[in-house]
């Protein structure tokens, strides 16, 4: 009898652990299945999960114009590297950015985890903006916070003097930099920072593309300046020789493309500061509508050449064509399938700005719909006009006739009338007197 009371509890206890686990296994798949909707995976021992996490606060950077300069979006994922990719608003759009030789995308491996980098190469005056970075996985998108880029322009700057007397052990410090200036804009070319008490030689040395070298030089001991082969008279000192080295061109033209190399010699020895000057131009943008839900954004005679984009999605072909100026004209062909898109948006990128051109696609309908109106308006006013006129001439003459009775029936009373009321009693009386 007991050994049958302990043979029942034993089968009693297995069917309740086999309850137990049976929940559990259900309860492990409905949070497995929940992890992935949002962006987490099951490790592969299928003990513990894997969230993919994109760690951005929201913040801001500074980078200066013509520098490298690498923004960072930290992601947190599995064995399978998720989908990574980098955009930029414009308004209330985050714009997928076209990687290209200023700007490319890569993965660093670091202490704390993967980093998927967007590197300016170099920074343009239009990369300031907001900026994010997405994530891809398993149909779920993860998207960062966002970084807010400040450009600032260059200035002069340099080593200080006596870091490069005393740490420098070459006999030449050389410092190369990269200048974007607009066309039109005021260039300044800046010389090693040194003082001029120790300067001995300055010597500017100027290549631009496709002509003979511009030498300049002025010796500080005799306050002498010599010039060869230079014929551009925009191109001069900031101030005196004496006082500071640096050039500038008050008006950037296309022409000045090229490098700039300042070399100052001293008795400690020569310090050297090029410069890559690269103009921009703004390009001319266009857009134009076509047939069978098409249209045709250009961006003409830009440098360096301009980047497209098409909202709402849809087929573009974008073309490119070189002139011998160094400019770029870049053609984007857009085709979109859906009916009922009512407007369509160009957006043109480029260092010196952008610019979003949009086409109302019932503007046809409506211009000519607001042309009838103001036709028929203007026509109801003349038409009020010329009654009100009219009214005025009627009711003038209406008057003047009134006038010209009114005085005939006065007339007539007072001759005819009044005299015969008061003849007629008296004849009346004099009935009666004979009667």
């Amino acid at each position: 009898m007991d050994k049958d009371r302990h043979t029942e509890a034993e089968q009693r206890l297995s069917q309740m652990r086999q309850s137990r686990g049976g929940q559990t296994q259900r309860s492990d798949t409905a949070y497995r299945k929940r992890l992935s909707r949002t962006g987490a995976a099951a490790d592969p021992s299928g003990e513990r999960p894997c969230q993919v996490q994109v760690t951005v606060p929201r913040h801001s950077e500074y980078a200066t114009v013509g520098e490298f300069f690498k923004m960072e979006c930290p992601v947190t994922y599995c064995a399978q590297r998720p989908n990574v990719t980098w955009c930029k608003y414009s308004g209330q759009n985050c714009l997928p950015l076209e990687i290209g030789p200023q700007q490319h995308t890569g993965w660093e491996d670091k202490v704390h985890g993967s980093v998927f980098t967007l590197h300016f190469e170099p920074v343009y005056p239009s990369d300031v903006g907001s900026y994010s970075c997405s994530v891809n996985f398993n149909s779920v998108v993860i998207n960062s916070n966002i970084i807010a880029l400040r450009v600032k322009e260059s200035r002069c700057s340099g080593v200080d003097w006596n870091q490069m007397t005393q740490s420098s052990s070459l006999p030449m410090t050389e410092i190369n930099t990269t200048l974007f200036v607009q066309m039109g804009a005021k260039a300044l070319l800046c010389c090693p920072a040194l003082p001029m008490t120790e300067a001995v030689l300055i010597m500017w040395v100027i290549a631009l593309r496709g002509q003979p070298p511009c030498r300049i030089s002025y010796r500080a001991e005799i306050k002498e300046i010599n010039e060869t082969n230079c014929t551009d008279k925009r191109i001069t000192w900031a101030s005196t020789p004496d006082q500071s080295p640096d050039l500038q061109i008050n008006a950037v033209a296309l022409g000045h493309d090229g490098l700039y190399s300042c070399e100052i010699a001293t008795l400690q020895g020569n310090f050297q500061r090029r410069h890559d000057l690269q103009v921009l131009v703004p390009p001319t943008v266009t857009l134009l509508p076509g047939e069978n839900r098409t249209a045709v954004c250009e961006a003409t005679a830009g440098k360096p050449a301009a980047q497209i984009f098409w909202s709402p999605d849809g087929d573009h072909v974008t073309k490119q064509e070189s002139h011998s100026n160094g400019t770029v004209t870049v053609r984007s062909s857009y085709h979109w399938e859906q009916n009922n898109v009512s407007a369509v948006f160009c957006f043109v990128s480029h260092p010196t700005g952008n610019q979003t051109l949009p086409i109302e696609l019932n503007q046809g309908v409506t211009s000519t719909l607001h042309s009838l109106l103001t036709i028929l308006y203007v026509k109801l006013s003349l038409l009020g006009i010329i009654l009100l006129i009219l009214g005025f001439v009627f009711f003038l003459k209406r008057n003047y006739f009134s006038s010209q009775l009114t005085g005939k029936v006065c007339a007539v009373a007072k001759s005819s009338l009044f005299p015969q009321l008061f003849f007629i009693p008296r004849l009346s009386l004099n009935k009666g007197a004979q009667a």
